[in-house]
């Protein structure tokens, strides 16, 4: 079989591959410890966001079916947490990682703004100070509203059983028609 390959050429042609000639050269580029820097944060805040994700939504479908079928014996489950969560990570994992992926994105945005605050170094200009100031306030509350919306979308999902999107809707809805309710008792 060798003769028929080298026969061919196949074996002069196999000398000159690279199996990780694209990686090699990848690493030589001057700014690919940045782009695997920024690859990690990322994966890093993805990962935390998963985590409070996954438990979120196996809380909440425990507490669902505790509320709602507390004097169903039929219905009871002896150990409704592991449960849960066993159908969380069967049923909801995709989910629970688009949420974590969107939520980590505005993360990703909180950091860079930091980065390029702390690479700007002390200023005396006023403007700047301020417009860092409005930018990371407007992106801490983009961030508080998007996980607020997604966490409580993961709810939709873990007791509904609807999609992630679904749910995200049904809560932004939800919460637009009982402004009230949301507010806390020290605003009102």
């Amino acid at each position: 079989k060798l003769d028929e390959f080298e026969a061919l050429g196949v074996s002069a042609a196999l000398e000159n591959v690279d199996p990780i000639g694209p990686i090699r050269g990848f690493m030589e580029n001057e700014n690919a410890i940045t782009y695997l820097t920024i690859i990690v944060l990322y994966g890093f805040f993805v990962l935390i966001q998963f985590v409070q994700g996954i438990s979120w939504c196996a809380m909440s479908a425990s507490v669902y079916g505790w509320f709602f079928f507390k004097d169903n014996k039929k219905e009871k489950q002896t150990f409704p947490i592991t449960r849960n969560l066993a159908r969380t990570l069967f049923h909801h994992t995709g989910s629970v990682a688009f949420s974590a992926f969107v939520i980590a994105f505005c993360d990703m945005l909180r950091a860079a703004c930091a980065y390029v605050e702390k690479q700007m170094g002390p200023t005396n200009n006023m403007m700047v100070k301020l417009a860092f100031k409005v930018v990371n306030c407007v992106l801490a509350c983009l961030k508080k509203t998007v996980k607020f919306i997604s966490y409580y979308g993961l709810v939709w999902v873990a007791c509904q059983g609807t999609s992630f999107c679904g749910g995200c809707f049904k809560t932004f809805f939800r919460s637009e028609e009982h402004t009230s309710e949301l507010q806390s008792p020290l605003q009102s």
